[in-house]
């Protein structure tokens, strides 16, 4: 099976209260994203 690559685009809104987790990693301290992730 060949490698493939792609660009894609997930937009969420900032939510008061929540935790930024984003790419892997946890940002404190800062908004986190409206949204929940499926996997």
């Amino acid at each position: 099976m060949a490698n493939r690559v792609g660009i894609g685009v997930d937009v969420h809104p900032f939510e008061k209260g929540r935790e930024l987790n984003l790419a892997g990693l946890n940002w404190p301290n800062e908004t986190g994203l409206a949204g929940h992730s499926d996997g």
